[in-house]
């Protein structure tokens, strides 16, 4: 029995079969564009057919990760879709990995199957791409499965060690959920970030359940988001505030292309710094910026459109239903408004817990989840966000937030990116330490700074690179640049 085409109206419409009553609907429309490359929706729904056959013929079976370890393209979403038919539950991870890195990912997740390019089929139950596309004949539709988990992505954290965030949601269509990102099926969405992260991920399957036309580069360039938003009248897009410093920093930006179809425009996945935030409400206008907070745990999120924002400046929002966020001192004690502390997040009443982690233990406190942030709620209950725990820097006695110096450093027009880290002092216990892609000169960025922070935040060393410091998903890996850094000096 081939997958159900349900009403949508209807009560736990697995993902596969919301896919397959889309195809029915419209089957030459066309419902992925990677380039010059498209695939229509009746095109998904046999390739992914397709996949899943030949992914059973490997063994793999209901409730098994899968990792994909591949770039951004067509055939990643054919392999989630087939993924799910199989009832499984697709584990991307990035393609930056080593082979080594890699392997610790799948000895913890115990991937049934691990799809990669030819670089990395030294592991045992790895297959290519390539081989994987060539077995899958059978196109035939599988019966109707939901998987018992839709994601599984990976977080090193501040460790280094990996860990898998597997979520206990099923792979259900929700029009709630697709309503709470403001998509709808006549949405051209563009998406400019890895698809391996978990915002990304999210986005361009959520925005394929609504319906909508997706657009998904190779990889995040300025000036191609600017012509493909005018060109194709995306509606929705999704950036990182490091994809809008590079975007605002191109010369003449706002007044270059017509951005008159965009409807909504999401970041998240990084802090974005005030003023960053203002140049873009002014170019598009605040009705059409909406901003996220949500871990990819999911505990609890926040969402705050541009308007709201404009009287809460700096605030990610209030929490979404019966969820709660609060701030927890050290002692584990709840914190007054506008009182910073680690934040923790609570699903609500009698709300199931909506993940689990493998190879790692959660942090919690009478039923309240952490997930590392720093920041604190003000007297309207407006959430604010500091830093990451693990990224702050203790100065003789005194807490630095990296973020905080790094969006004053942005605001200078000739840096692309920076990442602020703290080094060992013997005096201090700590310096701060600024890496800047940039050519302006340590005289300048000094300049630049001082009458944006105060004296004790101020950057003690300065050191100047010609790359960028974060990956397309806006991510810095704080901890290679603290070792890289400190290995250096013990030499």
């Amino acid at each position: 029995m081939g997958a159900r085409i349900m009403n949508d109206a209807q009560a736990e419409i697995s993902f596969p079969s919301r896919l397959a009553g889309i195809a029915e609907r419209r089957p030459d429309e066309v419902a992925i564009t990677f380039g010059r490359q498209i695939l229509t929706w009746k095109e998904l729904d046999r390739e992914s057919n397709r996949i899943a056959h030949a992914m059973i013929n490997y063994g793999v079976r209901a409730g098994d990760l899968i990792t994909l370890a591949l770039p951004n393209g067509l055939s990643f979403f054919t392999l989630s879709w087939g993924i799910w038919k199989c009832g499984a539950t697709p584990q991307p991870v990035s393609t930056m990995l080593t082979s080594s890195e890699l392997k610790k990912i799948v000895d913890v997740a115990k991937s049934r199957l691990v799809i990669t390019e030819d670089n990395f089929l030294s592991l045992d139950n790895s297959v290519s791409l390539t081989k994987l596309l060539t077995e899958a004949e059978d196109s035939s539709p599988l019966p109707d499965r939901i998987s018992p988990s839709w994601k599984a992505p990976t977080s090193g954290g501040s460790t280094g060690l990996p860990k898998v965030i597997k979520s206990t949601i099923p792979a259900i269509y929700s029009i709630e959920v697709e309503q709470f990102f403001r998509l709808h099926e006549s949405d051209t969405c563009l998406i400019p970030a890895p698809i391996y992260h978990n915002a990304a991920f999210v986005l361009s399957t959520r925005a394929l359940l609504a319906g909508s036309h997706l657009i998904v580069m190779p990889k995040f360039d300025s000036e191609e988001v600017l012509r493909l938003v005018e060109d194709c009248k995306v509606s929705f897009l999704y950036v990182v505030p490091t994809m809008m410093n590079r975007i605002a920093k191109l010369p003449h930006f706002t007044e270059r292309n017509d951005m008159s179809s965009l409807r909504t425009v999401w970041h998240m996945a990084e802090p974005c710094p005030i003023w960053l935030k203002e140049c873009w409400i002014e170019w598009l206008g605040a009705e059409k910026i909406w901003e996220i907070y949500a871990a990819t745990e999911g505990v609890a999120s926040t969402r705050i459109g541009g308007l709201e924002w404009l009287d809460h400046k700096g605030s990610v929002g209030k929490v979404n239903s019966n969820q709660q966020i609060r701030a927890f001192s050290t002692e584990g004690a709840m914190l007054g408004s506008m009182e910073i502390g680690e934040l923790f997040l609570h699903p609500g009443h009698k709300t199931p817990v909506p993940y689990e982690y493998i190879g790692a233990t959660p942090r919690q406190l009478n039923g309240w989840h952490s997930v590392g942030d720093i920041g604190y709620v003000d007297a309207d209950d407006y959430l604010y966000l500091c830093d990451r725990r693990a990224d702050m820097i203790i100065v003789g006695g005194v807490n630095i937030y990296p973020a905080e110096i790094e969006a004053a450093i942005l605001a200078h027009p000739n840096v692309s990116s920076c990442a602020v880290i703290g080094l060992p002092c013997e005096d201090r216990g700590k310096r701060i330490h600024a890496i800047i892609q940039s050519e302006a000169s340590e005289t300048e960025i000094k300049a630049h700074l001082q009458d944006r922070l105060a004296r004790h935040k101020t950057p003690h060393t300065i050191e100047f690179v010609n790359h960028s410091l974060r990956d397309d998903a806006g991510k810095v890996r704080r901890a290679g640049l603290i070792k890289e850094r400190t290995d250096a000096n013990a030499e």
